[in-house]
């Protein structure tokens, strides 16, 4: 089968290994109950293991791949792709690679693979192991970018306004609207000094924007070839290009919007109509009054038109954002109008929030026009409620998946480090035992076996940790309180963690009144075990041989209940001050912990145990002193409860 072939591979080329059952047993166990696609092919390609997550993907079982080629598993085709990889990890190089694959559905599907290759203490490469990943919605992400950044080019390009950019005062790109706009060719235009673009008197007006590159417009005189001026409307604004800053003006020619301004305020009946039926929510106020509002706005906000009207203006806006919309009436009143707003609204007007209350998000343009000898804002409104909670759900969905791609690297670097040096110790003493035993002492023949006892034990620990915390992450564990005696059960764990412990350690348990021998509390107790012995074994290999842990047991008096608090102190290395917010993070190891071996799960562990209780953990440590981990449980007696 796939598996005892995997042990073999894992241990040696040619002869199985001994004393690795339960390690190898638990290792496939973990590796069969991941999401992730894992598999191990020896030298020729051929596949020694496979999870069924691997079988799954490419519809077979785990029976059926062992022994198979990979060109067998993935086809022709597949493998024409793979083979330069399978080539390279072969030589001693870990591989990371994208490809497509075809999975049968309308769409095609991306995937990522790491290649990593196992090799023996002498160097010698016995094979590999394959991590694969599904990618299609990065992948998906990243081309909608690619393509939106292509529409945007586009777009520049067919736009009717015109377009220049320039970096460093300079000018290095513009689109044709502004060439036309200018009646000179591009070649003409570009490397030539923004401020040129302007008449000689007006250069300094055009510097003083340029340099506060504000997303404000502001009017201009450009001169065309003919020697005519053309009046327009600039915008500026920050923008990035190949990865390096720059600036963007938008230049739109107003003289025909001044005409078709006029014409507009010699024919409001038409006017109005125009806007009545567009879809845009369209709003007149003066002196911070409603005295217009289109169809849409009366739909958005809600009332009847003749309830908005007399309606203050700023009782439509959310009462967090008014500040903001009366500095910007402010200031376009004074001449300095802004073509984008973005800010809430709520439904229906009023001067506070209730829990009736409707909140939108809307991007404002306005204008100040004259209404009868006196200034009015014209203000068309687009609710972009629903383009904003679409941006935030991309937002949150794009960093959970590169959370998820930072863990899975960090978990495949980790298990690549941590297995190599037990793996390695079991082969090379193995070997000693077979071929050199007849040679060997009685004494260095149990060193040796010692020294396979030791690395399946480190290895069995990591992958308790490893399924412990894979049940705590998906939710599998059940909290399950019962009768524990606790006295009895910390120095049951005490005595299973001293057995475990390859160097000596004074480990004493002080419990302080109230706690007795006769002390029962409603507790999980395998959850309580996972709190202990991780505190106790990191405890004691953080620490100088002999030196002492306590493990002190005590009752909490809060202002609401009792607590269980259970400490334990150590004098060893500390942990530094800016890492401990990071302590309880999955695989997050202390800079400090050196060549220590640790799977950086043994805290993680700890704090969701804890949390399952309803309790928590606190530390407190002094780099080069020592640590005080306290976890503080609810107090339940069992007694009571009963």
């Amino acid at each position: 089968m796939a598996t005892s072939n995997l042990s073999e591979s894992l241990s040696s080329p040619t002869e199985p290994s001994v004393h690795t059952a339960l390690s190898l047993e638990q290792l496939h166990l973990l590796l069969d109950h991941l999401k992730g696609i894992v598999g191990y092919f020896d030298t020729s390609h051929r596949c020694i293991y496979a999870n069924h997550a691997y079988a799954k993907a490419y519809h077979t079982t785990v029976q059926a791949m062992a022994g198979q080629h990979i060109r067998e598993i993935i086809g022709d085709f597949g493998w024409k792709t793979v083979e330069p990889y399978a080539t390279r990890v072969l030589q001693g190089e870990a591989v990371r690679y994208v490809r497509e694959i075809d999975s049968g559905l309308p769409s095609a599907h991306w995937i990522e693979v790491h290649l990593a290759p196992n090799a023996l203490a002498d160097g010698r490469i016995v094979g590999n192991f394959v991590f694969i990943d599904d990618v299609t919605q990065s992948y998906r992400s990243n081309q909608a970018v690619r393509e939106s950044e292509e529409r945007t080019q586009r777009f520049v390009e067919a736009g009717t306004e015109g377009i220049v950019f320039y970096r460093d005062g300079v000018v290095f790109d513009c689109n044709e609207a502004f060439t036309r706009l200018l009646g000179k060719p591009r070649e003409q235009l570009l490397g030539l000094p923004a401020t040129h673009l302007f008449r000689t008197e007006d250069r300094a007006f055009a510097q003083k924007h340029m340099h506060l590159n504000r997303d404000t417009a502001y009017p201009a005189q450009l001169p065309r070839a003919d020697g005519s001026l053309v009046m327009v409307e600039i915008i500026g604004r920050t923008v990035m290009v190949n990865g390096r800053l720059a600036s963007v003006a938008s230049v739109r020619d107003t003289s025909q919007l001044t005409t078709m301004n006029e014409a507009l305020m010699r024919s409001q009946a038409r006017y109005r109509s125009l806007v009545d039926n567009s879809d845009q929510c369209a709003l007149f106020t003066q002196d911070r009054k409603i005295i217009y509002a289109n169809p849409a706005a009366r739909q958005h906000f809600g009332p009847h038109d003749n309830e908005l009207i007399g309606v203050e203006s700023l009782h439509l806006i959310h009462p967090d954002d008014r500040a903001y919309a009366l500095l910007r009436r402010k200031q376009m009143l004074a001449g300095d109008r802004d073509t984008e707003i973005v800010l809430r609204t709520i439904a229906p007007p009023a001067d506070s929030m209730d829990a009736d209350t409707r909140v939108s998000w809307v991007r404002l343009h306005g204008s100040i026009i004259d209404w009868e000898g006196r200034p009015g804002v014209l203000i068309f409104m687009t609710d972009i409620t629903v383009m904003r909670e679409t941006e935030e759900k991309m937002r949150k969905a794009l960093a959970q998946e590169k959370e998820l791609g930072d863990l899975k690297t960090r978990f495949v670097s980790m298990a690549s480090h941590e297995f190599r040096t037990p793996l390695a110790t079991i082969q090379t003493s193995s070997e000693v035992l077979q071929y050199y035993n007849d040679r060997l002492s009685q004494e260095e023949r149990a060193d040796a076996l010692q020294d396979i006892q030791r690395a399946v034990q480190r290895m069995e620990a990591m992958m308790e940790r490893f399924l412990a915390f894979g049940r705590m992450d998906a939710g599998s564990t059940v909290f399950s309180p019962q009768p524990v005696p606790v006295l009895q059960c910390l120095r049951d764990l005490l005595h299973e963690t001293r057995a475990a412990q390859y160097r000596r350690h004074t480990v004493s348990i002080e419990p302080m009144a109230p706690v007795s021998e006769q002390t029962s509390l409603e507790l999980d107790e395998v959850l309580l075990g996972q709190i202990v012995m991780n505190l106790i074994t990191n405890a004691c290999k953080y620490s100088p041989q002999d030196a002492p842990v306590v493990v002190r047991v005590s009752q909490v008096v809060s202002p609401t209940s009792l607590i269980l608090s259970i400490a334990v102190v150590d004098q060893g290395i500390g942990i530094p001050a800016d890492e401990v917010p990071r302590l309880f993070e999955s695989f997050h190891r202390a800079s400090n912990s050196g060549t220590v071996p640790g799977t950086g799960l043994g805290l993680a562990i700890v704090d969701r145990a804890a949390r399952a209780h309803g309790g928590e953990v606190q530390v407190r440590s002094q780099l080069g002193q020592g640590s005080e981990f306290t976890v503080r449980l609810p107090w339940v007696d069992a007694e009571a409860k009963k």
